[in-house]
C-alpha cells in the first residue's frame, strides 16, 4: 500500500537557495529538519520515563556534530567505484551495492562461481 508513496513526493525545482554568500542545500535542510524531529520526539520519550529535556541537549550537543563530522569522513573516504584497487582485484561489493560479507556469502562478496548463489541467479 505505501509502495507507491515515493513516487508522489515531488521533487524540488531547485537544489540549492542561496543566503547572502552562504548556500542552503536541499538535502542539509532536510538532514537538519530530521535531527530537530528526532530531539523534538526523544525528549518526549525520555521525560514520560522520566528524564530531563536537559538530558537530551547535552547528550545531542556533542553526538550530533560528532555524528555529522564522522558520516562526511566515512562518504570522503570511501573508493568511489565498485571496482577501486590495485589494478587486477575487485572490491568486495556486489552489484547491488553491499558490502562483502564476513561470513564470505557469495551474494554479498560479489563471487561469482559455478556453485554459488550469484550462478543460479544469473548474476555472473
Amino acid at each position: 500500500m505505501l509502495a507507491h508513496l515515493p513516487g508522489l513526493i515531488p521533487s524540488p525545482t531547485q537544489g540549492v537557495w542561496w543566503l547572502g554568500p552562504l548556500p542552503a542545500r536541499a538535502y542539509a535542510l532536510c538532514i537538519l529538519a530530521g535531527i530537530f524531529v528526532a530531539l523534538i520526539m526523544t525528549r518526549r520519550r525520555l521525560e514520560a520515563r522520566g528524564g530531563t529535556a536537559e538530558q537530551v541537549d547535552l547528550v545531542a550537543f556533542w553526538a550530533v556534530p560528532f555524528g555529522i563530522v564522522g558520516a562526511g569522513s566515512t562518504t570522503s573516504s570511501r573508493p568511489t567505484s565498485p571496482t577501486s584497487g590495485p589494478v587486477g582485484t575487485r572490491s568486495t561489493r556486489s552489484r547491488s551495492g553491499r558490502a562483502g560479507s564476513a561470513s564470505g556469502a557469495p551474494w554479498r562478496s560479489g563471487r561469482s562461481g559455478p556453485g554459488s548463489a550469484a550462478a543460479a541467479t544469473g548474476w555472473t
